[in-house]
């Protein structure tokens, strides 16, 4: 559906208020011309091929281009124009590729964006970003380096060890320790970025939350990750434990850095009259994507129109479907072709859904719901390639590396134990049971054969009433 910049639908607040171009008030023109054409059609289409630069279909679009979607802008435009799709689906843990071609003349600039539906203002496309991680031993404790590697010295290079209660103090006996309070307690307190409106650091929607006692909310269940006082966070409501933020560590290493959100877009392309591939390699995690594709004459914004006498036109395209093998190798090429990307990892501990478990507070004893979690489970790698070569623009995205459902552990339930008991037992009540059943089971076969003994009398007594009768004696008439 075509839409100006600033429209109701653009921006996610109402229905779209035009959505055919507007007209030149000192002319009555259209002020640019737009729509789909059809190669069977060509010959229809004289005009509009003129204003693109020739009269043949081939010499403007291509022997290979049967469809194209074209603005052209007669005038200086005023405000963007562009085309919005409907929402489509991406499916969890899937690879996926969105692909078109794009053509500009010279000086006029194209935009391709995939708008996160899920966001109702319409505001933003999907992007990815990561969070900073820390190596993590698969008991908690957080590492100088990587844990499984044989040189790792266990009493040095522990920078902090998990305690009781969640938190992490300083390992007197790793270098970095002299410039670290030894007293004070750590998280990584940066994970969290959302806040309330009272400054706590909040979990994240659907995130870790802990039972410790019977109230309705409370240290654990309330949805807060750390309590703010006076700009200071503290582990528990009552401000009573202060937690210092990891990132203030100057001398941790992390293990992977924290990146800013890259946006799955294009903007301001200028393709100088040829033809360009755009498409978005993707990766989808535990989570589903929504997604629509936009493509625009300028940028959604409004803030760069084309001018007068210019084009801009979008056309569909297939490349290969990838898998996890072709998608990695693709990631190779690129970046041995000086791309730009980022790597990452999964790290269930540094994120915003992660909430620690404090057994000093666990008065229902509920456990930690995440004790079979093992950070050595997750290898690093490309989250975010962007390449852009002659006429080819390329981003590839792996939400898998950030997009995971780490699952609670499951605890055998009382049911079954109970069930397991029962066929394991040697208590004295299960031996009275069973000789009770033994007792019944008896009087029931005792009933069973008085009944077939009285039938097989009854029986034969039928048989005898039944048998030839003897001759019955004459009786003697009297003289």
């Amino acid at each position: 559906r075509g839409v100006y910049s600033g429209d109701g639908l653009v921006n996610g607040v109402g229905l779209s208020s035009v959505n055919t171009p507007e007209k030149d008030l000192s002319t009555g023109l259209p002020k640019l011309s737009t729509g789909l054409l059809n190669k069977e059609h060509a010959a229809n289409y004289t005009a509009i091929l003129e204003k693109l630069g020739g009269d043949d279909w081939d010499k403007v679009f291509g022997s290979n281009v049967t469809q194209p979607l074209v603005i052209y802008n007669h005038v200086a435009q005023e405000k963007a124009y562009g085309y919005i799709g409907k929402t489509t689906s991406l499916a969890a843990n899937a690879y996926t590729t969105i692909s078109m071609r794009v053509k500009t003349s010279a000086g006029a600039k194209a935009s391709i964006y995939l708008i996160d539906t899920d966001d109702k203002t319409r505001a933003s496309t999907l992007t990815i970003g990561a969070n900073a991680t820390y190596w993590y031993d698969d008991e908690g404790n957080i590492c100088v380096s990587d844990p499984s590697k044989s040189a790792f010295n266990e009493k040095k290079d522990i920078a902090f060890k998990l305690q009781p209660n969640g938190l992490y103090k300083v390992n007197e006996k790793w270098s970095g320790a002299a410039n670290v309070d030894k007293n004070a307690y750590y998280a990584n307190l940066s994970a969290y970025t959302e806040k309330d409106e009272a400054g706590n650091l909040l979990v994240a929607e659907n995130g870790v939350s802990y039972d410790y006692t019977d109230k309705w909310l409370n240290d654990g269940n309330d949805g807060i990750a750390y309590y703010n006082k006076d700009g200071k966070f503290y582990a528990d409501s009552a401000h009573t434990v202060a937690v210092k933020n990891l990132a203030d560590v100057a001398e941790l290493p992390v293990r992977t850095t924290a990146q800013a959100a890259k946006a799955l877009q294009y903007t301001e392309i200028d393709t100088n009259g040829k033809w360009a591939i755009v498409t978005f390699y993707i990766h989808t995690g535990d989570l589903a994507k929504n997604y629509r594709l936009e493509v625009w004459n300028g940028t959604r914004d409004g803030s760069v129109k084309n001018g007068a006498n210019s084009y801009v036109m979008f056309d569909a395209y297939k490349p290969a479907d990838v898998d996890a093998t072709s998608f990695a190798n693709l990631i190779k090429e690129r970046k041995d072709a000086d791309a730009t990307y980022f790597e990452s990892v999964y790290s269930f501990y540094d994120t915003d859904k992660f909430l620690r478990y404090d057994e000093t507070a666990d008065k229902n004893e509920v456990g930690n719901s995440y004790e079979s979690y093992l950070s050595s489970a997750y290898t690093k790698n490309v989250a975010y390639l962007a390449y852009e070569g002659k006429n080819v623009y390329e981003t590839y995205v792996d939400y898998a590396l950030s997009e995971i459902e780490v699952a609670a552990d499951v605890e055998e339930s009382d049911d079954e134990d109970a069930s397991d008991e029962d066929e394991t037992s040697d208590e004295p009540t299960n031996v009275w049971l069973l000789a009770s059943s033994i007792a019944i089971a008896g009087v029931l076969l005792l009933a069973v054969a008085s009944l077939i003994i009285r039938k097989v009398v009854k029986n034969r007594r039928k048989h005898s009433a039944t048998a030839t009768p003897k001759a019955k004696k004459e009786k003697k008439s009297k003289k």
